[in-house]
C-alpha cells in the first residue's frame, strides 16, 4: 500500500503536540507492522490521508482531531478558515477517523456521517520511570490560547494558596503559588510529569495524549467531566471528573485526589495499559484497507 500522508514523514514535529505524536507513531508502525510505504504526489498513491483537515477537499481518508469550538468563544478568522477546510476534508473523504466517541457525535450531528473512532495510544513502558514525586500539581498545555486557556488553574491556585503548582503557560496576573516553566521538549517533560502529585485536564480535550502519560506515570488526573476526558479517566478511581464549570466540585477533586493520591495513580497507571499505538494503527490500517 502506498500512501499520501500530510503531515508525513520529515514532517512529523518535535513530538510536543498530540498531532505530532500521532503522526510519528502511525508512520512507525504502519511502516514497521504493515509495510506500508510513504510516497509524494509524483509516485502514484494509492491514498491521499490527510490530519486535521489540512489537505482540504483532495482527501481519501480524513484523520480527525478536534475542530475549533466556535460556539464557545470568539474565534479568529484563521480557526474558521481551518473548521473550513476540516469540512472539506471529511466531505470530500471516503473514511473519517476520530479520536473520541464525543467528537464522533459531533460529526454524526452536524454531517450524518458515521466516522471510525481510534483511540491514541501511549508507549506504556516508557512511562515507568524512576522519578522522584515532588509536591506539586500539573498543568501542561504546549502553547497560550483560548483552547489551552490556563483560566481554570488560576482559579484553582487560588483556592490552594498553600499548594504548589507548575504550569507551562499562566496569563500574566497568575497567582504566586504557579511556577511557569515554559514550554518543554518531549524528554524534559517526561520527567517533569513523572515527579507530579496530581495532573490537571481542564480544558475541552478531544481526547488526551497527555492525560494518559500522566495516567501511565502513576499520577492520578483531575478533570472536568467534558470532551474526552470522560473516556480515559474513571471517575473515583484514576482520578476525579468533577462538573463542567463548578468549581466547588473542582476544589472537592482536587482534596479527593491528594487524599487518596496512592491508590489512585496505581489504578490509573494499571487503566493505561489499554491504549496502545499498536491497537490504534490496527484499527487505522483496517481503515486504510
Amino acid at each position: 500500500m502506498k500512501i499520501l500522508m500530510l503531515p508525513g514523514v520529515g514532517q512529523e514535529g518535535d513530538r510536543t503536540t498530540g498531532i505530532s505524536r500521532v503522526v510519528f507513531k502511525y508512520i512507525e508502525y504502519l511502516k514497521n507492522k504493515y509495510n506500508v510505504k510513504f510516497v509524494n504526489i509524483n509516485e502514484s498513491p494509492d491514498l491521499i490521508v490527510g490530519h486535521a483537515g489540512i489537505t482540504g477537499k483532495s482527501c481519501d481518508v480524513s484523520i480527525l482531531h478536534g475542530i475549533y469550538w466556535t460556539g464557545d468563544y470568539k474565534a479568529s478568522k484563521g480557526e474558521y478558515a481551518i473548521n473550513a477546510k476540516i469540512a472539506d476534508s471529511v466531505r470530500a473523504a471516503r473514511e473519517i477517523t476520530v479520536p473520541s466517541h464525543w467528537v464522533k457525535k459531533t460529526i454524526e450531528r452536524d454531517l450524518r456521517i458515521s466516522p471510525t473512532v481510534i483511540h491514541h495510544g501511549i508507549e506504556w513502558e516508557e512511562w515507568q520511570q524512576e522519578v522522584e514525586t515532588r509536591d506539586y500539581i500539573l498543568w501542561n498545555k504546549n502553547r497560550l490560547t483560548r483552547i489551552c486557556d490556563p483560566a481554570a488553574l488560576q482559579e484553582l491556585a487560588e483556592m490552594f494558596p498553600s499548594e504548589q503548582f507548575v504550569s507551562t503557560f499562566a496569563f500574566s496576573d497568575a497567582p504566586e503559588n504557579i511556577k511557569v516553566i515554559g514550554k518543554q521538549s518531549f524528554d524534559k517533560m517526561k520527567k517533569i510529569v513523572g515527579g507530579a502529585n496530581v495532573y490537571l485536564s481542564l480544558v475541552k480535550e478531544t481526547f488526551g495524549i497527555g492525560t494518559l502519560e500522566a495516567m501511565a506515570s502513576g499520577i492520578p488526573v483531575l478533570g472536568w467531566d467534558v470532551g474526552g476526558n470522560a473516556e480515559i479517566i474513571k471517575h473515583g478511581v484514576s482520578g476525579y471528573l468533577a462538573k463542567y464549570n463548578d468549581y466547588d466540585d473542582l476544589k472537592n477533586g482536587l482534596e479527593y485526589c491528594l487524599a487518596y493520591r496512592d491508590i489512585l495513580g496505581e489504578n490509573a497507571r494499571e487503566l493505561s495499559r489499554q491504549f496502545t499505538w499498536e491497537k490504534a494503527v490496527d484499527k487505522l490500517y483496517t481503515v486504510l484497507e
